[in-house]
């Protein structure tokens, strides 16, 4: 908008054209004007001094004097009011910081930690501060003082404004009564010489001026009051202080709160004292009075004037004050002075001291009832009468002319230079400013030619630096961009082919940034890039999920990663273990941008680990069973001799032959748990066959179906028809039923509920499922994991706990698997799964 606007102006002038014109116009306007205004307020002058007499002369000095002085005292007591009340707002907040000051401590404004000097016994905070926060109370901080410090770190604000307020002051400060102190200094040396306070052994701050003027004060009201001259402990000068008490709301005395101000500050900034006496102006120095008639502010120079012996130099610490006064001068004229200010209130006196003549003036400050005097010598005034007498006579002739001439001079020459300068420094600029332009649109091969020195000349040199490193920068960060992208292909190749690992990139909101293929075989193929993935959830069969999550969380900033393993079920509702672990992804400036998410599947190592602790288990059971079938093995082999034998002897007794035969089926029957046991340590040498599983069941079944009637229990069945026969071995299978149907019946024993099981087959894809269902107490969470074991039992009386185990070994050396389930007082849940064939 700005260049369309350029372009639309009608004089299409160069930056040295316009520059050369606004000069030129300039010094025509600013000349000229004052060329004539000079001339005629020089004669105007020159008329008016000429026809006054030197009586008029001194009226007219007398009343300037008095309109000066009346005018500093104006801005004196302003500015000594603004600080008054400045210092008195300090005190109000500072007073409600301690009525309140447990609440402020525990909100607390800023950090103060205060660290111990060893040389001083004092504690310091942080010199980089703009408010240095010091404790000299004691070696050690008790909580109280760090309750006290902690709460007044609420008035670091506030002494920076209220020094902000006060230009003219050299530091704002608190002072307390327990040794906490708050210092908000001008300059790094006020700062510095804070840091090299004494001892306070030595000198304690509470007995300087700003401090003890209310020791003895037992009002219990807050009130400011203005120090006596002191020496300032911090500015190392003479200084005094608008001083405001502090007590809390019970009327206890608590500390003060100040505003420093330097003597040299007031001379120089405020009474202008530093270009009096230096024969251009009439008033050689000013000095204030209080009510009594006691010095305010005396610049020290002219001590010896007044006949004042005061020897500043001896003056050590906040502690000594000038408590002077003219009344103490060794000089009988000027005690009549002070007489005449205080007491008869005069305003122009003369004074002679040291054979030299001398007027005061002097104006009150009504504010304070403080006395303003400017001195100034008498022959000041009879000089400046006589010198413009003589000089204005013999210089208004040819003044008119010298103008005239200076002003053609000035401005040829300033045209001149104009000329000068622009070819010097606005053609070399505008150069530049065209190479500029080049290698903004890519071109850095331009080079300005150096060919000066100065500034211009390093600034083209510059120039041609910053281009070569464009050049050589452009260059290399193609090469970074094509090393990157080559990087960034392996790693992404890497990422992607990993199959063990599903590898998740997310951002701190947990959402996805990347994922490699094996993660849509874990997490779904529902998993995109920028959904939300909830992390949250993969603990969700944890108790307080939410929480552990966040305490993970905390983890993985502490320690780099947090490992944690959860549970979910694929399309074939097969339960599926994984262990992952959340680790931080951060950037090069090691900032957290997101985190990474590893999870690996391990059910099959948990599975291959519980089989191999199985077969541990097994082999003891094994080794045991063989033990016991050789020793039963020998005196039943004896017994089957013995009871043939009787057989023979008995052919003709029908009784005996009836109990024979029961001895023999009672007999067969151990020999085929012995069997049994002994097949145990030889998987494979069961006797098995093409069998129908449900007849089995129900073959079974009826053996124990009288106990099950007796016992009060509901059976119920539910058999899949048109079940494929099986391979396997009927006497084990039929081992395993009995042993789960026993094992309910056990269970409900006693049991005043209703008592039922269900018994249920059913055909699956590969495999036959059978199912034994109880609505007995169920199994203990505790318990779960160990009912297979061999020798576990939780039965009080019978029971050796290989019952169970010996099922699953059966079951095991068919091939298929045996799982139970429970859900506490609902009953346990039994599943047999066979394979088919």
């Amino acid at each position: 908008m700005a260049l369309d606007k350029a372009n639309r102006f009608p004089w299409n002038l160069t930056m040295a054209t316009r520059l050369f014109l606004f000069v030129f116009a300039a010094i025509l306007l600013v000349i000229c004007p004052l060329s004539y205004m000079g001339i005629r307020s020089l004669e105007n002058f020159g008329s008016y001094a000429t026809s006054v007499n030197e009586t008029q002369i001194w009226e007219l000095s007398s009343s300037y004097l008095s309109r000066i002085v009346f005018e500093q005292a104006q801005k004196a007591d302003a500015m000594f009011q603004r600080i008054t009340a400045v210092s008195s707002l300090m005190g109000e907040r500072a007073m409600g910081i301690y009525d309140r000051l447990e609440q402020h401590s525990i909100e607390k404004w800023s950090e103060n930690s205060l660290v111990f000097n060893p040389g001083q016994n004092i504690f310091y905070s942080s010199p980089s501060k703009k408010v240095v926060t010091l404790y000299w109370g004691d070696k050690k901080i008790t909580p109280g003082i760090d309750m006290e410090i902690r709460a007044l770190s609420h008035l670091e604000s506030l002494l920076e404004r209220s020094k902000s307020l006060v230009p003219e002051s050299f530091a704002t400060h608190l002072i307390s009564e327990s040794g906490v102190g708050m210092y908000c200094a001008s300059t790094s040396q006020g700062i510095k010489q804070l840091f090299e306070l004494p001892d306070p052994s030595m000198f304690d701050l509470r007995d300087g001026e700003p401090f003890t003027i209310f020791s003895n004060d037992p009002s219990g009201v807050s009130k400011t009051r203005w120090t006596r001259l002191y020496k300032d402990d911090v500015n190392n000068d003479m200084s005094i202080t608008a001083s405001t008490s502090l007590y809390d709301a019970s009327g206890v005395f608590k500390g003060i709160v100040g505003i420093d101000v330097s003597l040299g500050h007031l001379l120089r900034e405020v009474f202008n004292s530093e270009n009096h006496g230096d024969g251009r102006s009439k008033i050689l120095f000013s000095f204030l009075l209080n009510k009594q008639g006691r010095l305010i502010m005396f610049p020290r120079e002219y001590f010896d004037l007044f006949g004042l012996e005061v020897d500043l130099d001896k003056f050590m610490d906040s502690s000594d004050t000038l408590d002077y006064g003219l009344q103490d001068s060794t000089l009988e004229q000027v005690r009549a002075v002070a007489d005449k200010i205080c007491h008869r209130g005069e305003q122009i006196m003369d004074l002679n001291v040291k054979q030299e003549d001398y007027i005061l003036v002097t104006s009150p400050l009504d504010s304070l009832g403080w006395h303003l005097v400017l001195v100034t010598r008498e022959d000041d005034l009879k000089s400046s009468i006589q010198k413009t007498r003589n000089q204005l006579d013999s210089t208004m002739v040819s003044l008119e002319y010298q103008f005239l001439v200076i002003n053609v001079v000035v401005i040829c020459f300033a045209l001149l230079f104009m000329f000068w300068m622009i070819r010097l420094f606005v053609l070399p600029v505008k150069k530049l400013t065209q190479s500029i332009g080049r290698v903004t649109h890519g071109d850095f091969s331009i080079r300005v030619p150096v060919q000066r020195k100065d500034e211009l000349g390093q600034l083209a040199m510059a120039f041609n630096e910053m281009v070569e490193r464009l050049e050589a920068s452009n260059q290399l960060e193609t090469k970074l961009v094509k090393r990157v992208l080559k990087v960034t292909d392996t790693l992404n190749s890497i990422f992607d082919s990993s199959t063990e690992y599903a590898i998740i990139a997310t951002d701190l909101q947990f959402r996805v940034l990347h994922y490699n293929p094996a993660s849509k075989m874990m997490f779904g193929s529902g998993i995109n890039m920028g959904m939300d993935l909830d992390v949250r959830q993969l603990h969700g069969e944890q108790k307080d999920s939410g929480a552990t999550f966040d305490k993970g969380l905390e983890q993985v900033e502490k320690t780099g990663s947090y490992q944690f393993e959860w549970v979910y079920k694929d399309d074939a509702k097969k339960r599926h273990v994984v262990s992952s672990t959340l680790m931080p992804m951060k950037n090069q400036e090691q900032t957290l941008v997101g985190y990474l998410l590893f999870s690996r599947d391990i059910s099959a190592f948990q599975e291959l680990q519980a089989r191999l602790l199985r077969s541990d288990r097994l082999a003891v059971t094994g080794q045991l069973a063989a033990s016991v079938a050789h020793q039963i093995n020998s005196p039943l082999q004896g017994i089957s001799a013995f009871i043939d034998l009787m057989k023979e002897n008995a052919a003709s007794d029908e009784e005996m032959m009836e109990c024979l035969a029961a001895l023999t089926q009672g007999f067969e029957s151990i020999r085929t748990t012995v069997e049994n046991l002994m097949d145990l340590t030889r998987p494979g040498k069961e006797k098995k066959q093409h069998i129908d599983i449900n007849k089995v069941i129900q073959d079974t079944l009826a053996l124990v179906r009288l106990h099950i009637q007796q016992a009060g229990v509901e059976l119920s069945l539910n058999f899949s028809p048109a079940l494929p026969l099986i391979h396997a071995s009927s006497s084990q299978i039929s081992h395993v039923i009995l042993n789960l149907v026993n094992n309910a019946l056990e269970a409900m024993d006693g049991q005043t509920e209703a008592k039922q099981i269900w018994v249920t087959s059913v055909l699956m894809d590969e495999t036959i499922e059978i199912q034994f269902q109880d609505t007995g107490p169920g199994i203990a969470k505790e318990h779960m994991d160990y009912v297979f074991d061999p020798f576990y039992t939780t039965k009080n009386v019978l029971g050796m706990g290989m019952g169970l185990s010996v099922c699953n070994g059966f079951i095991e050396n068919h091939g298929g698997t045996i799982r139970v389930e429970s859900s506490g007082s609902q009953g346990a849940c039994f599943t047999i799964v066979l394979p088919m064939g």
